[in-house]
C-alpha cells in the first residue's frame, strides 16, 4: 500500500533521490519493515549498498547489464506465469542466491525494445 510520495524538480536522475524519499517517508510515518519498490532508474550499485544497510527489503528492477541471471532465465520457457493478457512474470534467484528476482515480461514492452533497435540500425544504415 503506497505510504506517499514526493515531486522533484525537473531534469534530476532518479537514482539521487532514492535516499532522500526513504529519509522523507521515515521521518513521516517511522522507521518499519518496508519493502521499497523502484525501477531501474532508480538503481545503482550505491543506492543498493545504502538500502541494504539502512532499509530492508528492496524491490527494484536491476540495471540490463547487471542481471546476467536474470537474462539467462528470461530466455528459459519454464515457470512462467500469465498475471494478465500480455504480461507473465516468475521468480529467480540472483547470483549470489541472497536475493529473488522477479521478472516481468510483456508483448508490449517486446515491441518497443524491436521498434528502438529497427530505428538504430536505420540511422547506422543511413549514416
Amino acid at each position: 500500500m503506497p505510504l506517499g510520495y514526493e515531486l522533484f524538480p525537473g531534469n534530476r536522475t532518479d537514482v539521487t533521490t532514492v535516499e532522500e524519499i526513504i529519509t522523507a517517508m521515515e521521518a513521516r510515518f517511522g522507521i518499519a519493515q518496508r519493502i521499497w519498490v523502484m525501477d531501474r532508474g532508480m538503481v545503482s550499485a550505491e543506492t543498493l549498498t545504502w538500502l541494504q544497510a539502512t532499509a530492508g527489503g528492496i524491490w527494484s528492477a536491476p540495471r540490463r547489464a547487471s542481471s546476467g541471471s536474470g537474462a539467462r532465465a528470461l530466455t528459459d520457457a519454464r515457470d512462467w506465469a500469465t498475471v494478465r493478457d500480455g504480461v507473465e512474470a516468475k521468480t529467480c534467484p540472483g547470483p549470489e542466491g541472497t536475493e529473488t528476482f522477479v521478472l516481468v515480461r510483456s508483448v508490449e514492452r517486446r515491441e518497443k525494445e524491436q521498434a528502438i533497435h529497427a530505428r538504430f540500425i536505420q540511422r547506422l544504415d543511413t549514416a
